[in-house]
């Protein structure tokens, strides 16, 4: 069993923000919390495939399904997501933070590892402004063949 941490993401969030903010996380996963309980983890690739397919719904994204383990004892956590067919659980969330754990190392890494998404370092960002409407991200944005290192958008560098 493995426990790891992801953002999480409200299930209205656009496909767009949703990659933008797997980048910010520095994580290939994020958990996506339905209504009625729902929770989704969804991989970053699956968001891109989803982007590149004109897709901008969260629900119409691939996602391996999360079973909410938040009032079960600790000792029992592994036991009721294996038996519920799962092979994640959720511990609860803390903010924006979700607690989640996997039944095995193998499943959990490729969500945990660092995204091969980036987004461009464009200086002097204001305070008041969030990241995502001052950065321009790649992928969705696909890098110019020419100038792959610079920010279509903005000029600035893109590591």
């Amino acid at each position: 069993m493995m426990r790891f941490q992801l953002a999480m993401v409200p299930g209205g969030t656009s496909v767009q923000d949703a990659i933008a903010e797997t980048i910010d996380s520095d994580k290939s996963g994020l958990l996506v919390q339905r209504p009625q309980g729902d929770l989704r983890l969804v991989h970053f690739k699956n968001l891109v495939n989803a982007a590149a397919s004109g897709l901008t719904s969260l629900d119409d994204v691939e996602a391996e399904p999360v079973l909410d383990v938040v009032t079960i004892p600790d000792a029992e956590h592994k036991v009721a997501v294996r038996s519920s067919g799962r092979r994640f659980g959720f511990g609860g969330e803390r903010d924006g933070t979700a607690d989640l754990l996997s039944i095995s190392e193998s499943f959990a890494l490729p969500y945990t590892t660092a995204s091969t998404g980036v987004r461009c370092q464009r200086p002097n960002k204001p305070p008041t402004i969030p990241p995502r409407d001052w950065y321009h991200y790649y992928p969705p944005n696909t890098r110019d063949p020419v100038s792959p290192n610079q920010c279509r958008l903005c000029g600035a560098n893109v590591p």
